[in-house]
């Protein structure tokens, strides 16, 4: 089962709202939040809310850069991807 859809650039600009980011907006109900680990590069943080519909709304997106060795000795290379991670908090 396979189907097409054409959707163009203007059918999503017409769903977009404006919500400041880190703002759940009104009727999401459950928020999920992952943070890639490309931890020779970066690390990407995805925040999206969820109506009941699943519907989704991305609140948050963020990129941080990050350049851990990963040829660092264990306890260093896991100290340096908690400290990534902790920084991420800030």
């Amino acid at each position: 089962f396979s189907f097409k859809l054409d959707i163009k650039p203007k059918d999503i600009l017409n769903k977009v709202i404006d919500v400041p980011q880190l703002v759940v907006p009104d009727g999401y109900v459950f928020v999920a939040a992952s943070t890639d680990l490309n931890l020779s590069y970066a690390l990407t943080t995805t925040i999206v809310g969820f109506k009941p519909d699943m519907t989704a709304h991305v609140i948050s997106y963020m990129f941080t850069r990050c350049n851990i060795d990963l040829k660092l000795p264990t306890a260093e290379y896991n100290r340096a991807v908690y400290d990534a991670l902790v920084s991420l908090g800030d």
